[in-house]
C-alpha cells in the first residue's frame, strides 16, 4: 500500500486503514471498537424507556417499576447493549469481545454470570433475556 494512498483515504474521511492481507479476528476487533465509539458517542442523548423500565444514559441509573436498581457497570452495559438490539441473538464469544475484549483470557461463562445477575436485578421488568440454544442470548421486549 502506497503511502499516498492512506494520506488519500485519511483526507476523505477515513480514520483508520486495514491493509491485506489481514487478520479476520484483529478486523472484527476494529469494527467492534469504531461502532463503540459511535454508540458512546451518542448514547448519553436520550433516555431509554421501555415499559416500566427507564435507563438514563447521562448518569448511568436503571428504574424499574419506579425503583432505582443498583446495576454494576458491567451489568449496565449490557442491558444498554441488548436494548439497543433487541430480538438479535448475541453468542457468549460475541459478548465477550464486545465487553472483555479480544484478547480476554478468563472462561467464557463469565457471561452466563453477569446475564444471570442482570436477569435477577431486571425480575419484576416486562422484557426478559432469554437464552437461545446453542446460539447465545436475546432481549425480548415486552
Amino acid at each position: 500500500v502506497l503511502e499516498e494512498d492512506q494520506l488519500y483515504g485519511y483526507a476523505l474521511g477515513a480514520d483508520d486503514y486495514v491493509t491485506k492481507p489481514f487478520s479476520l479476528p484483529v478486523l472484527y476487533a476494529k469494527a467492534m471498537a469504531l461502532t463503540g465509539r459511535a454508540r458512546t458517542s451518542d448514547c448519553s442523548t436520550h433516555r431509554i424507556m421501555i415499559g416500566s423500565l427507564r435507563v438514563d444514559p447521562d448518569s448511568h441509573q436503571v428504574w424499574s417499576h419506579g425503583h432505582l436498581l443498583n446495576l454494576p457497570p458491567r451489568e449496565y452495559e449490557l442491558l444498554v447493549f441488548f436494548l439497543e438490539h433487541p430480538g438479535r441473538i448475541f453468542s457468549r464469544e460475541q459478548l465477550l469481545i464486545r465487553f472483555w475484549g479480544y484478547d480476554f483470557e478468563g472462561n467464557e461463562r463469565v457471561v452466563d454470570n453477569h446475564i444471570k445477575k442482570l436477569r435477577k436485578a431486571l425480575k419484576d421488568w416486562e422484557g426478559s433475556i432469554r437464552t437461545v440454544r446453542k446460539s447465545g442470548y436475546r432481549l425480548d421486549m415486552p
